[in-house]
């Protein structure tokens, strides 16, 4: 669909389309003939199929372009990917999976950390101020939330449930296969 959508197309023209597999991997090939409308458009289908092998597979699909050919190489799903994806692991994406993790949890306790340390200093200001009007609740309660959220999401406070569903689904899985 790619190739026919993004390429011209006719008798004196036609559209060379090359399908094989290498290395455990589907390779599509075609001549570029590129098509001056729909440009607008580029790498939309593309993009959607690179996230939705992301779901399936650690495995990567490769696009490459020259200047007379089109490529793209999709990874030859195994019954395991194509049925539980969430069962493949790849050490490489836990690897970067922790490491946002521990940026997060970095960014979130030094938003503690100045939290901690600027409030009772704007509090101390405000009060210390012969004016009654107690601005402090502003910042206070503005920057106390934004931190609250950051807190549940960086500490997963809110997914409990769902790890707990999939160790429960995993168990059962593994008891029955």
């Amino acid at each position: 669909e790619n190739a026919v959508k993004h390429n011209v197309v006719s008798a004196q023209k036609p559209l060379h389309i090359k399908l094989s597999i290498n290395d455990e991997q589907l390779v599509v090939e075609n001549v570029l003939q590129r098509k001056e409308l729909n440009q607008d458009r580029k790498g939309v289908g593309l993009s959607n199929i690179l996230q939705r092998y992301q779901l399936l597979t650690p495995r990567k699909v490769l696009i490459s372009q020259t200047q007379t050919l089109f490529s793209v190489q999709l990874p030859l799903l195994t019954a395991a990917e194509a049925l539980h994806p969430q069962l493949v692991v790849d050490e490489q994406l836990l690897f970067e999976n922790a490491q946002k993790r521990v940026q997060k949890l970095r960014e979130f306790y030094g938003n503690a950390l100045a939290f901690a340390i600027v409030m009772p200093l704007l509090i101390w200001l405000n009060l210390s101020d012969s004016n009654e009007a107690h601005w402090f609740w502003f910042p206070l309660i503005g920057w106390g939330s934004g931190l609250l959220f950051q807190g549940i999401d960086v500490l997963d406070l809110g997914t409990q449930w769902e790890e707990k569903a999939l160790k429960k689904w995993m168990k059962n899985y593994k008891k029955n296969h």
